[in-house]
């Protein structure tokens, strides 16, 4: 068999997993994302020269995109564990003084039942 019968016999059985990632946005409060951290990666601002993380998860819906801020970045980007399992959550903004805020989140670890 080869790799286009393989394709069409998987889109058949339904089997098959886009990985194509979707960007999603933390927009609302409680906006959030469960899944296998996947890589991160830094991304240069065209906006302020600055650099951020773009951050690839594994979800039940499939493999999202998402950036956090840098302060995620540093506090919490850091500690990430590829291959492990996280539910992030968005909390809104916080403003940490002199007129600025900081996007504010939630990271728990889950437990991998497959993991030994």
């Amino acid at each position: 068999m080869g790799y286009e019968d393989m394709a069409k016999e998987a889109a058949e059985q339904k089997t098959v997993r886009e990985l194509t990632p979707d960007f999603f946005q933390f927009k609302e409060e409680e906006d959030t994302v469960v899944g296998r951290f996947l890589s991160k990666s830094e991304v240069v601002s065209s906006t302020n020269k600055g650099t951020y993380n773009e951050y690839l998860f594994d979800t039940d819906d499939g493999t999202v995109h998402f950036h956090c801020g840098a302060q995620f970045d540093e506090k919490v980007g850091v500690v990430l564990v590829t291959g492990k399992i996280y539910r992030i959550t968005f909390k809104g903004k916080r403003d940490i003084g002199a007129g600025r805020r900081v996007n504010n989140f939630t990271v728990e670890e889950i437990p991998d039942p497959m993991a030994s």
